[in-house]
């Protein structure tokens, strides 16, 4: 009877060891499944990352890009102002010289009847 219980005994003993070593493989196995889960997360993390910062970058470029924009129109008006007051100022004097010539004729007529 003892060595019906000891090698029943021996059976559970193997058992349990196998069970063990089932145990012990999945959680190497859920292990590994976790580091790769972690490595996919830092992956996923850096590229977000990454599309921010383009993003940020992109938007920096366009401000820029409007601000000098903006700039050019500026120039662009303020040529046109002082085009257009330099051509207000040769009108004007064009037409004072007209004047003046009108003026002095008019002196040289009245000079002549007297």
């Amino acid at each position: 009877g003892q060595r019906k219980e000891r090698e029943a005994l021996a059976e559970k003993q193997a058992a349990l060891e196998k069970q063990k070593k089932a145990r012990d493989a999945l959680a190497a196995k859920q292990a590994e499944i976790d580091a790769l889960v972690a490595e996919q997360a830092r992956i996923e993390e850096e590229a977000i990352k990454k599309l921010e910062q383009e993003e940020a970058k992109r938007r920096e470029t366009k401000r820029a890009m409007e601000q000098q924009t903006a700039a050019i129109k500026q120039r662009m008006t303020e040529l046109e102002e002082a085009r257009r007051e330099t051509v207000a100022i040769k009108i004007q004097s064009r037409w004072r010289a007209y004047k003046a010539v009108q003026v002095f004729e008019m002196q040289r007529r009245l000079a002549r009847q007297q």
